[in-house]
């Protein structure tokens, strides 16, 4: 992209964000991955570190959990491909474009991706990922998600899951053969109905949030959704001084309750003179 056709970043809004993965009490490899990317700039963030009140360009941020599946390296593979590649497409994506068209699309790309390779090397067949992205840009946050890593809203002292889960469980709530209580305690609640990389066809699963001061916004995959309640998630969220403190403690608390699987948290914060006050719109959350 040329340097001089870049857009100006739009300094009156911010964002905080931080982020952890890790391996878990119980498993050797680590198949989660992440990628934090700001848009506009270009650049990625994937050390773990906490990003300070970071200018949000016209292009936005892009964050995504990836949770991986398959033999060997293969749920690695996925999951690190899953990230990157969604990451350049979007970096390489025109301008004019709408998120969350942009993100629908871009991952059918990575899905063809992931069949392809899947299909072509021994070691990599079988092998898919969930994701959960969202793009922050203009005051909005636009999700999209295939399988059952989430994201959650964080506003007035309340949280709520905003995607849906590609999964068995949530198929039998939809019919009423299950309530979110009993989800959590469903034997097979960990069988998901779609991934990258696991079928030719996909589709992604979109939602849309107006955010607001004092909003956070976390996305994980499943082992910290299994192992920590979203009441769970709301405490530390807002009693932890500190964006990567509070993701410390939840990947604490996750492994303090078995920590059987991968654990992995991305936690914004948007700030920004433009953004409305919680009591100004609608307490309605999407």
């Amino acid at each position: 992209m040329d340097v001089s056709s870049k857009p100006k970043l739009q300094t009156e809004s911010t964002i905080s964000i931080a982020y952890i993965s890790d391996v878990g009490s119980v498993r050797k490899n680590n198949e989660d991955n992440f990628i934090v990317t700001d848009l506009t700039s270009e650049k990625n963030f994937d050390a773990e570190e906490e990003l300070i009140a970071r200018p949000v360009g016209d292009l936005g941020w892009l964050l995504a959990v990836s949770d991986g599946m398959g033999g060997a390296q293969a749920g690695e593979v996925a999951s690190q491909m899953a990230t990157q590649i969604l990451a350049e497409q979007l970096i390489a994506a025109p301008n004019n474009e709408q998120p969350e068209e942009l993100l629908g699309e871009y991952l059918k790309i990575v899905n063809r991706e992931l069949r392809k390779v899947g299909q072509s090397r021994a070691e990599y067949n079988g092998m898919g990922a969930t994701i959960t992205a969202a793009i922050i840009r203009n005051g909005r946050a636009y999700l999209s998600q295939v399988g059952d890593s989430r994201g959650y809203l964080v506003r007035d002292r309340k949280i709520r899951q905003i995607t849906k889960d590609q999964s068995l469980a949530q198929a039998l709530i939809d019919i009423g053969q299950l309530t979110e209580e009993s989800a959590a305690h469903f034997p097979n609640r960990n069988i998901i109905l779609s991934a990258l990389g696991a079928d030719d066809n996909i589709e992604p699963e979109i939602s849309t949030v107006d955010m607001e001061l004092g909003d956070y916004l976390l996305l994980c995959s499943d082992g910290l959704s299994n192992k920590v309640s979203s009441a769970e998630m709301l405490n530390i969220v807002l009693q932890t001084q500190t964006l990567h403190s509070a993701c410390e403690q939840l990947i604490e608390l996750a492994n303090i309750n078995g920590g059987e699987d991968n654990i992995t948290l991305i936690l914004a914060r948007l700030n920004g003179v433009e953004l409305p006050e919680p009591d100004v719109r609608s307490k309605s959350l999407i």
